[in-house]
């Protein structure tokens, strides 16, 4: 842990396997499991701009993230998924989660196909190019939780900590490691839509949180939310503010406590919390930064 106050606010998240991460990493298994079984798998379900827009085979939208071309590729999409997506999902809901994910995943395959297109005809680079957004989009979600929320650390299971910018560049190594011959494209549009959901987050938005309040709250529904694993999103956001007050009610006793000292001390604590804050007026600030975490994605 980097400090008290730290510690003490997560201890009141509860980060576990969501239900959504689990069906992604019983989907990625399946399908990986598949390729050995069909050699043509890969080429058959993968998003391939020749099939997809010149043979109109859209359906490789749905398929194609899901599709594991090697073994190193799998297990960075299973730990991927099971660090950044369910930490999503368990602060933000598994509804909301999913309608996030399935926006922008398609969203990202899109303009990820429009650079390969550009390349193709500019450039006659290979037509049978297999695109892998799986990766590049759980950067951009990085780079959301960098540029918006502030924070420097992503909660992971048993409450442990992780910086998520040295996540970032752990995995964009790890990425282009493992492919060189691609990394620039997927890199490079990873980037990019990164940057745009973290500055027009809020223009894309299909579903809106008082729809999926209803939504769980409705007879039909509510049997879903007792699956295992399933966070509501009303759950989400008391996790969320219950954190935000244990850590602000830790800061106050800091300061209350150590005197001129103390306050220079939660200062330079409530950095590593949250950046770009002063102690004036920090409560409110931080309630309108914690509650940025519940925007549509």
């Amino acid at each position: 842990m980097e400090n008290s106050h730290n510690s003490n606010q997560i201890t009141t998240i509860n980060i576990k396997l969501g239900m959504l991460t689990k069906s992604i990493i019983i989907i990625l298994i399946t399908f990986y499991l598949l390729s050995f079984l069909n050699k043509n798998f890969v080429l058959i379900y993968s998003n391939m701009p020749i099939f997809t827009i010149f043979w109109s085979e859209l359906w490789r939208f749905l398929t194609g993230p899901f599709i594991s071309d090697s073994l190193p590729n799998f297990f960075i999409n299973i730990s991927i998924i099971s660090l950044i997506l369910n930490y999503f999902e368990n602060i933000e809901g598994t509804l909301k989660t999913l309608k996030s994910f399935f926006v922008h995943i398609i969203l990202i395959q899109i303009l990820q196909m429009a650079f390969h297109i550009v390349m193709i005809i500019a450039f006659s680079k290979d037509h049978v190019y297999l695109i892998k957004s799986l990766t590049p989009l759980n950067l951009a979600y990085l780079l959301e939780v960098i540029f918006i929320t502030n924070k420097k650390h992503i909660t992971t299971f048993h409450s442990v900590e992780i910086n998520n910018r040295l996540l970032f560049v752990f995995y964009l190594v790890l990425f282009i490691c493992f492919n060189y011959n691609s990394f620039i494209i997927e890199t490079l549009v990873g980037l990019y839509y990164g940057f745009l959901i973290s500055k027009y987050k809020g223009m894309i938005t299909f579903i809106s949180d008082e729809t999926i309040f209803a939504i769980e709250k409705s007879e039909g529904y509510k049997a879903i939310t007792n699956f295992d694993g399933y966070t509501t999103l009303d759950d989400a956001l008391k996790s969320e503010l219950c954190a935000l007050k244990q850590h602000d009610e830790h800061e106050d006793y800091e300061n209350n406590s150590t005197g001129a000292s103390g306050v220079s001390g939660s200062s330079n604590g409530n950095s590593g919390f949250n950046t770009g804050f002063t102690n004036k007026g920090s409560k409110s600030s931080k309630e309108d930064n914690n509650n940025s975490n519940f925007n549509n994605i």
